[in-house]
């Protein structure tokens, strides 16, 4: 996390000792779905929305501690993925101490999420993947949907040493959907079964006939009347889904970020990699902190080893030696990265050509996107204004459809027209369709975008500007 924020909890653990003193601390790394034992006392992450944590149900106050069970949890340090819907992948590093005397401690004004959002959600997380998919009218397309249960286990009577055998309560939870007129949900399976503290997966199906932005919402209920969850995901419906030819040159292997620690876990690196593939030969490059390199290496069924070289000398400086694994729209990438006689673990994540890229807008509302790719699916999102969050079907997505040359009078070939980029616009349920020449711009009612140099397909350079509509 960002240096203030280490302050923040350096500060804070200052208070505490003057304030009053503490039986023992540890420090634990959790990810998603982990849980771990601290004075007899159970400290599990439950979920992650956005990039905030939710441990034995709360989240963290603005001071970024959690008070439970007579425990204090600070987050010390986080690391996500930069990839769409990857909250589950982002690992946590957390400080624990527990409580002897007087110390206070500023609980957040915030209660259990869970709990605001539904009275009874406390004892279920649902997660669907992906979130938001991308089809043309009619196309059925498969989404997966996770039934985290998270009723408490019983506890372990058994002897100290001895194996602990549990009998874990089963819970049947009951799945139906919503959707708008002309979307259809189709699915697989309409109840399950889980035990506490286990999860599930659920495939499903979803297809629409209506053009733009389509919703629609899954809903897990216990037939106990314990646990309840809600979802909501959105199918957009284009005239094209379909990628075209990868450029010549290499098709798009890995386009993603990640992170590299040491086996201690105190010291790590962001990574940023971009590696084309052509027949079993990698090539690219890799920025690890703020130092870039080229890469060349061979891909084998799963297996990425790559070397690392000096931009200009080509001299080699370190190595990758690890395994690129499919998990529904997006690579995982795990292994040992050499560099500086260092051994790193690395971990990223790169998401499909087809994946949905999130632009949000700051105060200047303006964004710059250098890399976009042809096909690329990428959604504009307003800051929420007033208070007032942006409801689905609302959004505005802009996908680079394909690069060509202007022709004559619009309909003769011109091999020496200047080169335009074809821009699908998709809000509501209408789907635009516009031809902007590089380096010049086009306004799409409260969006004004300009596109920058098409040398490159895999870098295409767009800046998009909100403005005030006419």
């Amino acid at each position: 996390m960002k240096k203030a924020l280490l302050m923040i909890m350096t500060l804070s653990l200052m208070l505490l000792v003057i304030s009053g003193s503490f039986a023992s601390a540890e420090k634990f790394t959790l990810s998603v779905g982990d849980s771990v034992t601290f004075e007899g006392r159970r400290i599990g992450l439950d979920d992650v929305t956005g990039e905030t944590p939710i441990i034995n149900g709360k989240q963290p106050n603005e001071d970024n501690e959690i008070i439970v069970d007579g425990l204090q949890i600070s987050i010390l340090d986080s690391v996500c993925p930069d990839c769409i819907d990857c909250e589950d992948m982002c690992i946590f590093s957390i400080n624990v101490i527990e409580e002897e005397s007087n110390a206070t401690v500023r609980e957040s004004n915030e209660t259990s999420v869970i709990s605001e959002l539904s009275p009874v959600r406390q004892n279920v997380f649902l997660v669907l993947s992906p979130v938001k998919q991308l089809a043309k009218p009619n196309e059925w397309v498969e989404y997966s949907l996770v039934i985290r249960d998270t009723h408490p286990m019983p506890d372990c009577t058994a002897p100290e040493g001895a194996d602990c055998m549990i009998q874990l309560p089963q819970y049947t939870y009951e799945i139906f959907a919503e959707a708008e007129v002309g979307t259809v949900v189709e699915l697989n399976q309409k109840e399950v079964s889980v035990g506490a503290g286990e999860k599930v997966e659920v495939k499903f199906s979803v297809r629409s006939k209506n053009k733009g932005v389509n919703s629609f919402a899954i809903t897990a209920r216990s037939l106990s009347g314990d646990a309840k969850g809600r979802v909501r995901g959105v199918l957009v419906i284009s005239e094209e889904s379909n990628p075209p030819q990868p450029p010549v040159q290499g098709t798009s292997f890995f386009f993603g970020n990640g992170f590299a620690l040491n086996n201690e876990e105190t010291q790590g690196k962001l990574v940023e990699l971009r590696i084309l593939k052509k027949e079993d030969i990698l090539t690219g490059k890799i920025s690890i902190g703020k130092n870039n390199y080229r890469i060349k290496g061979i891909y084998s069924d799963g297996q990425t080893n790559f070397e690392i070289l000096k931009i200009e000398s080509g001299v080699s400086v370190g190595k990758f030696s690890g395994k690129a694994d499919k998990f529904g729209t997006f690579l995982l990438l795990r292994g040992n990265l050499e560099i500086d006689n260092k051994i790193l673990r690395l971990t990223a994540t790169s998401t499909n050509r087809l994946a949905f890229r999130e632009v949000e807008f700051e105060e200047d509302r303006t964004e710059k996107i250098e890399e976009a790719r042809l096909q690329e699916v990428i959604e504009l999102k307003k800051k929420a204004r007033a208070g007032k969050e942006l409801e689905i079907g609302e959004e505005t997505y802009i996908r680079p459809i394909k690069i060509s040359k202007e022709k004559f009078l619009k309909i003769i070939p011109n091999p020496w027209g200047k080169k335009i980029l074809v821009i699908e616009i998709i809000k509501g349920d209408k789907v635009i369709r516009e031809e902007i020449q590089a380096r010049e711009e086009k306004k799409f009612q409260e969006y004004k975008i300009k596109v920058g140099n098409l040398e490159d397909e895999e870098n295409i350079e767009l800046e998009i500007q909100e403005v005030e509509e006419e």
